[in-house]
């Protein structure tokens, strides 16, 4: 693909959508383990702090691809034919 900033929205890996998708369902399942851990299930909260770690991950991507797309678009303005 000659020109990856013009990729349209739905091919792209994490698109917007997908990615509120993600964070949503991972906090909810999150906080599920702490309402379990509540009711007596071993672990829950452990359970939570990892998932909430890997909601934290997702959010770091999330920023380098917007970062990344910052710089696609940088350089595609730099160009003489722009």
């Amino acid at each position: 693909m000659n020109n990856l900033i013009n990729m349209p929205t739905e091919q792209f890996p994490l698109n917007w959508d997908r990615y509120n998708r993600l964070m949503n369902e991972i906090q909810t399942a999150a906080y599920g383990f702490v309402d379990l851990d509540d009711l007596g299930w071993p672990r829950g909260r452990e359970i939570d702090a990892q998932l909430m770690r890997a909601h934290h991950a997702l959010w770091e991507a999330w920023n380098l691809i917007q970062e990344t797309e910052r710089e696609l678009r940088a350089r595609e303005a730099a160009k003489p034919n722009a």
